[in-house]
C-alpha cells in the first residue's frame, strides 16, 4: 500500500498495468495481451514498465531480489507469480497486490473485461466450392457443432477460444452464415487452392452454420443498418479482426437475427454469455 501511494515510485502507466490485469478473468494475462488491451504498441512497453518499477523499488528499499541462474535479478515477481503457456509468459496478480489495490481504492471503478477476441473469416464460393456444406449443417444439427480447418489469411494472433464469424462474399446473398470458436492457434499447411505454397489455417468449431442458398442469412445490408457496425469492413479481402467496440453489437444483432428467423438458436453454446444494455423503460 505504501508503494502504490508513492507517486515518486509508481506512475499512472504502472497502475494501469495492475488495474488492467485486475480486471481480467483469473487476474492473469501475457504481456502481449496486456499491451493489446491497453493500446500500447507491443509487449515491450509492458515488460519495460514492470521491470522499471521493480528496479525503483529495489533501489528505494534496498531489497535483495531473487536472481536467475545467470545472475540477473527478477523484478516482475514483486507483483506477480508466473508460468509459461505455450510460447507466452503469463503474469498472475499476487494476492498481496490485489488486496493492496483494493484497500487503496485503486480498482473501485475497474470493470471486468474479457481476453477473448473476435475475428471475421470469409468464404467466396467463386474461389472454393463447399461441397460438404449440407453434411456439415446436418452435423451441427445433430451434435451442436462441426469442426473445420479454415484459412485465416495472415492473421497469426488468433488463440483457442476466440470468437469466430464466417461471412460469405463473392455472390449474393452476402453476409454472415456461421459462428463458432477457434480451437487452435494458427498453423501452416498446404494451400487450399493447390498452389505449391503454404497457407495459414486455424481449426474452428462452428456452432451455427447456414446454407445461404436455402435459408436466410444475416446480410451485409442488414449489418450496415446499425450505424455502429458501419465502422467495420464487411467485405474484407482476407480474414480480419472485429473492432472490440463493435463486438457486443454484432453479437446482439446475430442473436436477434437467429431468434427472429427461428434458426437453430438453441444451438448456442452454454459457454457464450451475451450481455446487452438497454435504456431504462425499453
Amino acid at each position: 500500500m505504501e508503494i502504490l501511494q508513492n507517486k515518486s515510485l509508481i506512475g499512472k502507466d504502472d497502475l494501469l498495468i495492475f488495474q488492467t490485469i485486475y480486471s481480467l478473468n483469473k487476474q492473469q494475462a501475457s504481456a502481449t495481451d496486456l499491451a493489446r488491451i491497453i493500446g500500447w504498441t507491443d509487449k515491450g512497453a509492458v515488460v519495460g514498465r514492470i521491470v522499471g518499477l521493480g528496479m525503483r523499488i529495489v533501489k528505494q528499499y534496498n531489497i535483495e531480489q531473487r536472481e536467475r541462474e545467470n545472475g540477473k535479478k527478477v523484478f516482475w515477481d514483486f507483483f506477480f507469480t508466473g508460468y509459461y503457456k505455450d510460447a507466452f509468459f503469463i503474469y498472475q496478480l499476487k494476492p498481496e497486490l490485489k488486496q493492496a489495490l483494493e484497500e487503496c481504492g485503486l480498482v473501485d471503478n475497474v470493470k471486468p473485461i474479457s481476453l477473448q477476441n473476435t475475428y471475421l473469416l470469409y468464404w467466396n464460393p467463386k474461389r472454393w466450392n463447399w461441397e460438404s456444406l449440407e453434411n456439415d449443417i446436418d452435423q451441427v444439427n445433430k451434435t451442436g457443432k462441426c469442426s473445420q480447418r479454415w484459412s485465416c489469411g495472415n492473421l497469426k494472433s488468433i488463440r483457442p477460444g476466440d470468437r469466430i464469424f464466417l461471412i460469405k462474399l463473392g455472390t449474393e446473398p452476402k453476409g454472415i452464415i456461421a459462428s463458432g470458436f477457434a480451437t487452435s492457434s494458427p498453423f501452416l499447411e498446404k494451400h487450399w487452392n493447390g498452389e505449391e505454397k503454404d497457407a495459414v489455417y486455424i481449426d474452428v468449431d462452428f456452432e451455427i452454420l447456414l446454407n445461404p442458398e436455402k435459408e436466410p442469412i444475416l446480410t451485409i445490408d442488414m449489418l450496415r443498418l446499425r450505424s455502429v457496425l458501419q465502422k467495420q469492413n464487411w467485405s474484407p479481402q482476407s480474414a480480419n479482426s472485429v473492432k472490440p467496440e463493435l463486438v457486443d453489437e454484432l453479437e446482439a444483432v446475430w442473436f436477434d437475427f437467429l431468434n427472429t428467423q427461428n434458426i437453430r438458436y438453441n444451438q448456442f453454446s452454454e459457454s457464450v454469455e451475451i450481455t446487452r444494455s438497454f435504456v431504462e423503460g425499453s
